[in-house]
């Protein structure tokens, strides 16, 4: 019986420790207090739960209108499209496309 001596090159990639604003976002999400504040991914939100926009990034985004260009920030988990392309590079296409399903996220749609 053969073994496998493929290893992957996670294997060899350097530990880093988890960000600190996703413990700080852990902690907001914690807190009873109703008067909390999310400062975590730099987006505040007032007493309904609707943005509250920064003058400055209200300012840029008329800027932005006026030459007709537009702004949106992405989620923060990125780009959905590069997410996937970046599991295919690392785990190959062929693996990859077999384990599609294990690998995406699960507020992505299915395309076989």
């Amino acid at each position: 019986m053969a073994t496998d001596t493929h290893t992957s090159w996670f294997d060899r990639a350097t530990f880093y420790p988890p960000d600190p604003i996703f413990a700080l976002t852990a902690s907001f999400i914690a807190d009873p207090d109703p008067n909390k504040v999310n400062l975590g991914q730099g987006t505040y939100r007032d007493d309904e739960g609707k943005p509250w926009i920064l003058s400055s990034v209200h300012q840029a985004r008329e800027k932005l209108i006026s030459h007709k260009l537009y702004h949106e920030y992405l989620p923060i988990l990125g780009l959905a499209e590069f997410r996937s392309r970046a599991a295919e590079v690392a785990l190959g296409t062929r693996i990859y496309r077999e384990h599609r399903e294990t690998v995406r996220d699960p507020n992505e749609s299915y395309d076989p």
